[in-house]
């Protein structure tokens, strides 16, 4: 049976937060994903933000940073390594990843996380999420 991997959607950070948490089941092969509050299913996500917070835990198995994308801020972790050594508080990031949830916290569990070099992509960036809210927002009233 093949797996198709979900797409890694470009959303705000505070309607991910806002949005409904539902798990996923390892058995079926199902992934956990959130219903944000204008109905879009997301189980990967696409965020840029900026990092506010980086933590490595006593071990160095565990390591995390905290992404702001002006909207709110969310945790990104990692249980394997520390990937997040080469990034410093104030980096401009792109990070993608999947969506968890722990003891009623909502994080992204690590994929990829790079350093964007170039300011015009966060307008770009933002512009693309306020595109697909405006399309979002008109199902939404279409339905009501």
């Amino acid at each position: 049976m093949m797996v198709e991997r979900s797409p890694a959607k470009k959303v705000r950070i505070s309607d991910l937060l806002s949005g409904k948490y539902f798990y996923g089941s390892k058995e079926e092969m199902k992934p956990s994903y959130v219903i944000s509050p204008f109905g879009e299913r997301v189980s990967r996500v696409n965020i840029v933000g900026t990092v506010v917070d980086k933590f490595v835990g006593e071990e160095g198995n565990y390591s995390s940073v905290t992404i702001d994308d002006g909207t709110e801020a969310v945790r990104v972790k990692s249980f394997e390594g520390l990937p997040f050594e080469k990034f410093d508080l104030g980096d401009f990031v792109r990070v993608i990843g999947k969506l968890k949830e722990y003891n009623g916290e909502l994080y992204v569990s690590y994929e990829i996380m790079e350093k964007m070099k170039d300011a015009n992509f966060e307008i770009l960036s933002s512009m693309e999420i306020l595109s697909n809210l405006v399309r979002q927002k008109k199902i939404v009233d279409d339905i009501k």
